[in-house]
């Protein structure tokens, strides 16, 4: 069969027993089985194979859409016919013109077929442009490694040829310089870490920023290594992903952040200057539980169950080597909803445990150079129009103390940091994050002076109170900059609806 000239140079193949919807603008061949799409491959012209500049196939696919469709096991028939079509498109296109994405989800299952169909590209190794390989729907490092080394040998460059780089020799003050550039410092400096999900960063697929607009050329700047599941155009509206973070594949593209445990791993130089950069350079956010990737910021009412430790005291008391600790820059610190009931009296165990982590950052910290942001969450807060801090408010005549006794009691541990460098608290709510109601500390959405009774200003009032209790009467956070605190990544996917038309001017 002969390529249709309308295409012009052009073809994607999807060799998969699926449907899928043709995207605006690419030309699209669909055949009813496997047998018929290798053969359409087989029976391109030399002169169609040399113009071709992009061919994607998917030969297995485990996930995807439809979930309900069927995936039906290769036979060995099928490789072989697979084998002799690749080798007719790679022995007849034009050195480093042809990009290849090719997707085969037999890695785990059986090596053996894995290793008949990367056959072919590394026959003609240095033919192709650019590759892109998946050999599971499932993450698996092993795998995505062997998938890595087979893309890059099918370019035409055998990693395993390359002279290691002398990296040690390297004066310190250079590798430090170097490892600044890995994933060692995090996207937005901000790095995320729960008992239940290490250490992790807030993603989102949707960008949120102007700069990716709508449906247009991927993703802005800020979003890319937040990751890469962003549909394109063309084939991958089958949501078919070479993503690290989430199959054992190689994409060039894929620039997605993930903890980089094998700089950890080096020798114990290389431990210790990756630390250096690791914890000196990312803002360390401790949050409390993850479920189903989403944290736990917010609970059911009625749910007074009494925590036994809190993440933050589990963070500190795990990573408490000096030579950690004394790294820590800034420490951000998310409290679920609160509930006096869920709080025993002292002395417990979990005001013990909270006490001891804060005294190992007293002992090893360098307190004066240290940033601590303290964020609360409540039950209810959470929609804009609640009047949650007026009501309570009025319920407790007005008293504070009593109102926040809680949280009083859990921030007084900190009064042995009492020379950090800055400590906020957040009282959590939607509008607490758009510039009007960060304007101007302590007055209500642009007026000239305090009104005293609005959700702005009582939360201003609480805040200060809660800041005071640590730092001492004479304690002014807006003084030193609070009032220039911009949302973290995770803020702005939990009040998304409410930070999104600021996010221009806040950025």
């Amino acid at each position: 069969m002969l390529l249709p000239p309308e295409v012009g140079g052009v073809l994607i193949i999807i060799l998969c027993h699926k449907q899928h919807e043709q995207a605006a603008g690419t030309k699209v061949f669909y055949h009813e089985d496997l047998e018929t799409d290798l053969e359409f491959l087989r029976g391109l012209s030399p002169e169609c194979c040399s113009d071709l500049t992009e061919l994607s196939v998917c030969l297995h696919l485990h996930g995807g859409y439809p979930i309900s469709a069927k995936c039906i096991p290769l036979s060995q028939k099928q490789i072989a016919d697979w084998q002799a079509a690749a080798k007719h498109v790679f022995s007849n296109a034009t050195l480093g013109k042809l990009k290849l994405d090719l997707v085969c989800d037999t890695g785990e299952e059986d090596s053996e077929s894995t290793s008949a169909i990367l056959q072919p590209l590394l026959d003609f190794a240095g033919v192709l442009a650019e590759c892109e390989l998946r050999l599971h729907d499932k993450k698996n490092s092993r795998i995505s490694k062997y998938a890595e080394e087979v893309a890059l040998r099918a370019k035409g460059l055998d990693a395993s040829l390359r002279r290691p780089f002398p990296f040690m020799q390297l004066p310190t003050e250079i590798r430090h310089e170097i490892l600044r550039y890995t994933d060692l410092v995090a996207p937005s400096n901000q790095v995320q870490w729960s008992p239940s999900e290490g250490f992790h960063i807030c993603r989102w697929i949707c960008c949120i920023h102007d700069e990716c607009g709508f449906c247009r050329n991927g993703r802005c700047s800020k979003c890319q290594p937040l990751g890469c599941l962003t549909p394109e155009y063309g084939w991958r509206v089958a949501r078919v992903d070479f993503c690290r973070l989430v199959c054992s594949g190689y994409s060039p593209r894929c620039r997605c952040w993930t903890p980089p445990r094998s700089l950890m791993l080096v020798n114990r130089t290389i431990y210790q200057e990756a630390c250096d950069v690791f914890y000196t350079y990312n803002r360390i956010i401790v949050f409390p539980i993850v479920l189903n990737g989403n944290h736990v910021t917010h609970s059911s009412s009625g749910n007074n169950r009494r925590p036994l430790r809190l993440p933050i005291s589990q963070f500190i008391l795990r990573y408490r080597q000096p030579s950690i600790l004394s790294r820590l820059r800034c420490l951000e610190i998310v409290f679920p909803p609160i509930d006096p009931d869920a709080y025993p009296e002292e002395p417990h165990p979990l005001y013990s445990d909270w006490s001891h982590a804060i005294d190992l950052l007293r002992i090893h910290a360098n307190v004066a150079n240290l940033k601590i942001n303290i964020h609360i969450m409540f039950r209810g807060s959470d929609n804009w129009r609640s009047q949650y801090f007026v009501n309570e408010m009025k319920l407790a005549n007005n008293n504070t103390e009593s109102l926040f006794k809680i949280h009083k009691r859990l921030l007084e541990p900190l009064q042995a940091l009492q020379g950090m460098k800055s400590f906020y608290v957040h009282l959590e709510w939607p509008w607490h994050w758009t510039l009007k109601a960060r304007q101007a500390p302590g007055r209500c959405l642009g007026e000239t002076r305090p009104c005293g009774f609005c959700k702005s200003c009582l939360v201003d009032k609480i805040e200060s109170w809660l800041e005071q209790t640590v730092m001492g009467d004479e304690y002014n956070s807006h003084a030193i900059g609070k009032s220039k605190e911009t949302p973290r990544n995770w803020l702005i996917k939990e009040w998304k609806t409410f930070v999104f038309w600021d996010l221009t001017r806040v950025y």
